[in-house]
């Protein structure tokens, strides 16, 4: 009866067993125990451990991708080649503690906290495109980490700045700087991708701005540096945002500094003393300038500046280029810290650079012209002798006058000796000053051209320097008797008989070119001295008055 139980059973249990093997599905061992897995994209969504010798994660060329958490806590590993990697799914090879380094040249995405706490990781290596990445892809990663890539000069900027962002210190071996400063304090280098909000604040240690630092930066909008005195060529060039600048102990401004800054309205700089040339030029919307310690305004400074309202300067009038306002309003308004006796010159300055008002006063040219004299324009054209020669001081012509007409001061003998000052006068015209017997000093360090028979008879020179004479008119000095030292450097044309009579000349000096003209010396057998610049006697030796000189030297 056992027996019987005992075979029943057995082939019960034999049925069963035949039962459940036919059951079971086929699974092909290839599957079952494959090493590298990936999904319907492609992406590695698992890689056995067995697969990673001395720490080296190897991505076969034909996988694109790395799905999420596929490396996740893997202690392993520290070192992962991905020659085809283009993608990196977020948590990827987090907490992955010992790995070290990373080299994925054709990497185009990095997920959210792919590399999160990595905190080995010294050197990643990418290609020539910079990798879009997640929030936080490298968080908790070491600061100390290298970045290799494949760049150009043009996207050196783009690379840093990326590396920056994501606690890198170095980029193919150099150290990221985001601030460079040379031994002068000079900021050399500033990082685009340090100005938040369009706002830098630069260091109190920073004393100047180099050349073409912040030029064509299109996020700035504030800059304050509160120690800088220096800004250089072209610091701030085509920075079409920036609005507002602060620079409490700036001096000097180079050379076109903040040109076409179209955004910039109001600057106040009141210690700056030099403004170079072209400094501020089309800065279109700028409406008011305030610069009350300024000494210089260079050659169009603000050329173009085409909103200008307003310019404040101190108690002393800045050497100033003819061209340095052109293209400015003639509505535009001068304040400055003047007293009554200044009012005048500070007058005809405004006057001169195209400002309509003074003081909220609208200038009246009419008070330029001293008592005695009698203008047309900028043109003195009379003036009464009694009045003009009563001034113990000589007679001063103001600066806002350009010429002198004809016969103005001529047959002045019977007036005491005078002298003449004229800074401004660039144009004499015929006999001006003929038969001036006791004019003895001029100062005209201005003037281009004088007329015919000008200074004739003026026989009290001793000495007479027009350094910026390039015209002389026919018998200009004729019988200047006494004067033996005439200084014309830049003379061109001088007419004829312009010397006859000036029988005590000793010494004539001239400019690099000797000028040309038609019996020049007529009357004149010998002049000891001829001074030319050096390298110019060659030219001099052959010139056709060379007979007149005893001697040529050279200055």
């Amino acid at each position: 009866m056992n027996s019987l139980r005992n075979y029943t059973q057995s082939l019960l249990l034999a049925f069963l067993f035949i039962i459940t093997f036919s059951c079971k599905e086929d699974v092909k061992p290839t599957e079952q125990f494959a090493p590298i897995k990936t999904d319907e994209n492609g992406f590695i969504t698992y890689y056995d451990s067995t697969l990673i010798v001395n720490g080296v994660v190897n991505i076969p060329d034909s996988i694109k991708g790395i799905g999420e958490k596929t490396f996740i806590n893997n202690k392993k590993i520290t070192t992962i080649i991905g020659k085809n990697v283009i993608t990196i799914k977020s948590l990827a090879f987090a907490e992955c503690s010992n790995l070290k380094k990373i080299n994925i040249p054709n990497i185009e995405t990095i997920g959210e906290n792919a590399f999160y706490n990595c905190s080995s990781i010294e050197m990643v290596s990418i290609g020539n495109i910079l990798p879009q990445i997640k929030q936080n892809s490298f968080a908790n990663t070491p600061g100390s980490k290298e970045l290799n890539a494949v760049i150009t000069k043009e996207n050196k900027l783009l690379f840093s700045g990326w590396a920056y962002e994501n606690k890198f210190k170095k980029l193919n071996s150099e150290e990221i700087s985001m601030i460079k400063t040379d031994k002068n304090g000079f900021i050399t280098f500033y990082h685009p991708i340090q100005i938040k909000n369009g706002i830098v604040n630069l260091p109190d240690s920073i004393k100047g701005i180099a050349e073409k630092v912040f030029m064509n930066n299109k996020k700035l909008k504030q800059i304050i540096g509160k120690n800088v005195m220096t800004i250089k060529y072209l610091a701030f060039s085509e920075c079409s945002n920036l609005e507002n600048c602060t620079f409490n102990n700036l001096k000097t401004i180079e050379g076109q500094a903040f040109e076409q800054c179209n955004k910039l309205k109001e600057i106040n700089f009141e210690n700056l003393s030099n403004i170079g040339n072209r400094s501020f030029v089309l800065c279109s919307m700028l409406k008011k300038v305030n610069i009350p310690n300024i000494r210089k305004i260079g050659k169009n400074a603000f050329s173009g500046c085409s909103s200008l309202e307003l310019m404040k300067i101190g108690k002393i009038l800045p050497y100033t280029y003819e061209n340095s306002f052109t293209d400015t309003p003639y509505t535009k308004e001068l304040n400055a810290d003047i007293s009554e006796k200044k009012i005048l010159s500070f007058s005809e300055w405004a006057y001169n650079y195209k400002f309509k008002k003074l003081n909220s006063k609208i200038i009246n040219t009419e008070t330029f012209t001293p008592e005695g004299m009698f203008a047309e324009g900028r043109k003195i054209i009379r003036v009464n002798k009694e009045i003009v020669f009563n001034n113990e001081d000589g007679v001063i012509i103001p600066d806002f006058f350009t010429e002198i007409g004809d016969d103005v001061f001529a047959e002045t003998g019977r007036y005491p000796f005078f002298e003449i000052y004229a800074n401004g006068i660039t144009k004499i015209g015929n006999k001006t000053f003929s038969n001036a017997c006791n004019l003895y000093t001029v100062e005209l360090p201005n003037v281009k051209e004088i007329g015919n028979n000008s200074f004739e008879v003026c026989y009290k020179f001793r000495e007479l320097t027009l350094p910026s004479v390039e015209k002389i008119g026919d018998f200009a000095f004729r019988r200047c008797s006494f004067i033996y030292d005439i200084y014309l450097p830049k003379a061109k044309e001088i007419g004829k008989n312009a010397f006859s009579g000036c029988k005590r000349l000793e010494k004539l000096r001239l400019g690099v070119n000797p000028p040309a003209g038609e019996n020049i010396f007529g009357g004149i057998s010998k002049i000891y001295t001829l001074e030319v610049p050096k390298g110019s006697k060659e030219k001099y030796e052959k010139w056709k008055y060379r007979n007149k000189f005893k001697y040529i030297v050279e200055y």
